[in-house]
């Protein structure tokens, strides 16, 4: 039997539920069954506003070079915390969030 033909048998025995009705061969540690998913947002990004626009909003605020950008929660509001090198010596913390305003880059 080619393996084309295997394959669209395979998928006619489990689209029969015939693969259902046999017994897994660990008592016990059966799979979970298959649940369709939704999508879910990811806790801790900022809806609507990317890790580079954070970036980018930062350093076109303060200048600097960016060291990074992290995802974290203020409060109940989703953010990035985008750390910048001013000067070539100083680091300061600000935090972005999802609506792009900024926190402590005054």
């Amino acid at each position: 039997m080619r393996t084309a033909s295997r394959a669209v048998v395979a998928i006619m025995l489990l689209a029969s539920g015939a693969a259902a009705s046999t017994p897994f061969p660990f008592p016990g540690l059966e799979p979970a069954p298959l649940v369709p998913q939704t999508l879910v947002e990811v806790p801790g990004t900022a809806p609507g506003l990317s890790r580079e626009q954070a970036a980018a909003l930062v350093q076109n605020r303060l200048g600097g070079r960016v060291l990074s950008t992290q995802p974290v929660w203020q409060g109940e509001q989703p953010g990035y915390e985008v750390r910048v090198l001013l000067d070539g010596k100083r680091v300061r913390s600000v935090y972005v969030d999802a609506e792009g305003n900024l926190d402590g880059a005054d």
